[in-house]
């Protein structure tokens, strides 16, 4: 369990992490590797932070909330969304948290404004969030090196934030407390959604009587070309396809074929609107193209509202 020790002997860098999930457990184990001091764990789940304070060698703390051992430098809140503020306000209502402490969550939708009750105590506090994924520890072992990171808070908590991830050979970006949640948006955009559309595309393809695995295997280098085509030439310039040519007969076609793929017309007619726009904006159509593009798309959208 969590053993007594003494505040006076603790470097500013000594770190409690609460919560042994998947992003817990990954951040526990990176930070032990590169040599930072991960002296308790905190949660609970009392037995997975007793499995995972084994995996970190000798000398590390375990065990619930309640038997936290004094104040704590730096805590890493690696709880869920939900939980945070009501584990901030439990950190400080058990005194474990002191004017030199700096408290720091890695949630990607929540600023730094959701650990009052941590400041109230006198921590300085923050976010810092990884733009990553965690399916588990281990591929979250190997994604983590070269990642980037989002921070905010005040400017202690930065400075912290800022050193962990730099231990953990990542680029850390400041952004504003009030643009936490629409950063987030984005990221699931690009990640979360980008999921959803390979698996509608999947799903076409099947209708087409082409199997998920050789579908997938054939569109994933012409995902990577398409990430190259972003990073080197931006979104507008990168944009291809019927839309981009002005091609309305292909697209009628499209929306006219995909009635037979449940939910992928709808998504179809949706962002194709936003390609026109796209393809607009980079001069890729003229104005007569894009309103030709866009009647079809939004009759088609009109007319499965309908049925």
């Amino acid at each position: 369990m969590v053993a007594t020790s003494t505040h006076a002997a603790r470097s500013r860098d000594d770190t409690l992490i609460v919560g042994p999930g998947r992003v817990g457990s990954t951040l526990a184990r990176a930070l032990a590797l590169a040599g930072w001091p991960v002296v308790a764990l905190a949660g609970r789940r009392v037995e997975a932070c007793r499995r995972l304070a084994d995996s970190l060698g000798p000398g590390v703390r375990w065990g619930s909330l309640d038997e936290l051992d004094g104040p704590y430098p730096l805590v890493l809140l690696a709880v869920s969304d939900d939980a945070i503020g009501a584990v901030a306000d439990r950190l400080a209502a058990l005194g474990v948290l002191d004017r030199r402490a700096v408290v720091l969550h890695v949630s990607g939708a929540l600023g730094s404004d959701v650990l009052d009750a941590a400041a109230a105590a006198g921590a300085a506090t923050g976010s810092m969030h990884p733009l990553q994924t965690f399916p588990d520890v281990e591929a979250g072992l190997r994604a983590l090196p070269g990642s980037h990171w989002f921070v905010e808070g005040d400017a202690r908590a930065l400075d912290a934030a800022g050193r962990l991830v730099k231990r953990l050979h990542g680029t850390p970006h400041v952004i504003a407390t009030a643009d936490k949640v629409l950063y987030h948006a984005a990221a699931v955009i690009a990640c979360n959604y980008l999921t959803v559309l390979m698996d509608a595309a999947l799903k076409t393809a099947e209708r087409a009587g082409i199997e998920r695995g050789p579908m997938f295997e054939a569109l994933y280098p012409l995902l990577v070309s398409t990430l190259d085509n972003l990073a080197t030439k931006g979104a507008a310039a990168s944009l291809t396809g019927p839309v981009s040519r002005g091609d309305v007969d292909t697209v009628r076609r499209h929306v006219g074929a995909l009635d037979r793929v449940a939910g992928a017309g709808e998504l179809y007619r949706l962002l194709g609107l936003k390609a026109v726009a796209l393809a607009r904006e980079g001069g890729r159509i003229d104005n007569d193209a894009a309103r030709s593009l866009a009647a079809v798309l939004a009759a088609q959208e009109d007319h499965a509202g309908e049925r």
